[in-house]
């Protein structure tokens, strides 16, 4: 089984189609096991999961405690859950024993385009 890690803010919430699409089609297959890994907080994280239409099993979300590990909180994580593949836009997020994805920085795309403009009603 390969296991593979997306990053919530600043990954997803940054290209939410694209990185929806390529988990949608990556949960399919048989020998790959998908998590969410972040920083943010559990409610945080449903919610823009939710808002992007992904669905999770409970233990394949997993909150990095950054004010006990800081800038090695996902390494603690990626180690402990024997992540293969992780996607993130932090480099120091990216020093681990997975394969690091790093998403680099666009600054003409905000962080988070799911966030609600002052005209959207959804």
């Amino acid at each position: 089984m390969i296991r593979i890690s997306f990053d919530v803010g600043g990954v997803i919430t940054k290209y939410p189609s694209e990185f929806v699409a390529i988990i949608d089609a990556l949960q399919k297959s048989k020998i790959i096991e998908v998590f969410i890994l972040t920083d943010m907080d559990y409610q945080a994280t449903k919610k823009i999961l939710i808002k992007c239409g992904l669905k999770f099993k409970l233990q394949n979300i997993l909150n990095a405690d950054w004010e006990k590990y800081g800038e090695r909180c996902k390494k603690v994580l990626i180690e402990k859950h024997n992540i293969h593949v992780h996607f993130d836009d932090l480099p120091s997020y990216c020093q681990s024993s997975a394969i690091s994805l790093f998403v680099w920085p666009n600054n003409d795309i905000p962080f988070n385009t799911l966030e609600e403009k002052p005209n959207d009603k959804s």
